[in-house]
């Protein structure tokens, strides 16, 4: 039976777990912060410096733990130099204590998980007991709650043995695998794209097989080949992604075994086809996920799909948002999609060759976008348009075909069901579509083009 913990509560606490003989610091401790020890009780100990809890099993612990506070993980020693090699390389148990009952961590800068408690936000990162004492006391209830939310995310991949399960995968797949990523490109994970686009407040433009189709000289069903998009496209994918833009590749070019068959041979004919312009304009250091917006469907474990469509409609979370697709898309119109967004305002744009009107729907789109979050769900002309705007300081999405992704997922749809009443992913030449009236879609529309 699953164990029900607290939500977190913001207290400005500590808590350390382990064979206090062994930690000199704890009996010398003499900061502000309240430090609150759990492990087996010694004789001719001081304990009037700490709040001493005794020794807990598992499951009370986790459960005092998941009230509110911060996790310490620290070494033996009082100077991080002088710490043994041991904690510098290998993950600490302690660590993955204090995730599972979802309160953040403060860890030192020389344990081999630092950069993985800084990028996930799942805590602070310091280089002595007074930074420890430092951050605690500084940190506000806001940046807490934010670092809960954060640590959730962990916690349910700790709690489902998501990364015992990793590691074995990638184990098999080491000792099995017969071709090396001769692409050397590395893409990030949905949940690590979608970490980082939420800590930046990022632009995204994503790119898939449609925009490497215009790229390449071809035309797609929504937008014929035009030599000027192309140029722009081939900039855009030739750069390095940073805090104001974020360039998104799919998540192809290693471990293809996550992928369902159908997807599976998709991708190999794909990459087949297009080696050598991947291999030409794909030389940044890291790419994000082009799969933020296609987290359910081809994916052969589909069980972390609530967990990313979770964190996905966290983008636009109490956000007022600007919705800017074609005329067939109707993005979130019968489903919750963006029911957590304070507003919603759409414009319209063809849903054909939307590109000959590009410069009309930025200059539309700045006329609305004032402390908006801008949805771009556009095609090609969608990475151009988060290009130009993350230049003028507008942070916009480009999300492509969430809306079918989230009514495959709702539906728990195993192959992609067409939609009637909208565009449906791969469905391209929006056939049969019967609009259904709705009274709230028609109020959300500010402008229309073409």
């Amino acid at each position: 039976m699953e164990q029900t913990l607290y939500s977190p509560s913001f207290k400005r606490k500590l808590y350390f777990t382990g064979d206090i003989s062994r930690f000199p610091f704890v009996e010398n401790w003499h900061y502000n912060t309240e430090l609150h020890v759990f492990g087996n009780k010694m004789e001719n100990y001081d304990y009037s410096k700490v709040h001493f809890g005794g020794w807990l099993n598992k499951t009370e612990l986790l459960l005092e733990l998941s009230k509110g506070g911060f996790g310490l993980v620290w070494g033996n020693q009082e100077n991080p130099k002088d710490e043994p090699d041991y904690y510098k390389m290998n993950c600490s148990y302690k660590l993955a204590s204090y995730l599972s009952a979802g309160i953040p961590v403060i860890v030192p800068d020389y344990l081999s998980n630092a950069d993985f408690v800084k990028e996930n936000n799942i805590g602070f990162v310091v280089s002595s007991l007074e930074e420890v004492d430092q951050v605690i006391q500084e940190c506000s209830e806001e940046k807490y709650r934010e670092m809960v939310s954060s640590v959730k995310n962990v916690q349910y991949l700790i709690n489902n043995g998501y990364f015992t399960k990793k590691l074995f995968v990638d184990s098999l797949m080491k000792l099995n695998r017969n071709e090396e990523n001769t692409l050397n490109i590395k893409v990030l994970s949905i949940l690590d794209t979608l970490n980082y686009i939420m800590a930046h407040n990022s632009s995204v433009a994503r790119f898939g097989d449609g925009e490497m189709d215009i790229i390449t000289g071809h035309s797609i069903p929504y937008q014929d080949y035009d030599e000027n998009l192309a140029n722009e496209l081939k900039y855009i994918i030739s750069s390095e992604s940073n805090e104001s833009l974020v360039v998104c590749l799919s998540d192809v070019f290693e471990r293809l075994d996550r992928y369902n068959q159908s997807a599976v041979d998709f991708w190999k004919q794909h990459l087949n086809h297009n080696y050598v312009y991947y291999k030409n304009l794909c030389k940044a250091p890291w790419y994000g996920s082009t799969f933020i917006s296609r987290p359910y469907m081809d994916l052969v474990d589909k069980s972390l799909s609530k967990m990313y469509f979770k964190n996905i409609k966290n983008l636009w979370d109490k956000r007022d948002i600007l919705i800017v697709e074609g005329v067939n898309s109707r993005s979130g119109v019968g489903n919750d999609l963006f029911d957590n967004a304070n507003s919603i305002e759409r414009i319209i744009c063809p849903s054909k060759n939307a590109y000959s009107k590009i410069n009309e729907i930025e200059s539309l789109i700045e006329k609305h976008a004032e402390n908006k979050l801008v949805l771009l769900i556009l095609g090609p002309t969608a990475k151009v348009l988060a290009k130009r705007l993350s230049i003028k300081k507008i942070q916009a999405i480009d999300m492509g075909h969430i809306d079918s992704e989230y009514e495959w997922f709702k539906m728990k749809a195993t192959t992609k069901v067409k939609l009637d009443h909208k565009h449906t992913a791969e469905h391209n030449f929006d056939e049969n579509i019967t609009f259904i009236e709705d009274d709230a879609y028609n109020s959300q529309i500010v402008e229309r083009i073409g």
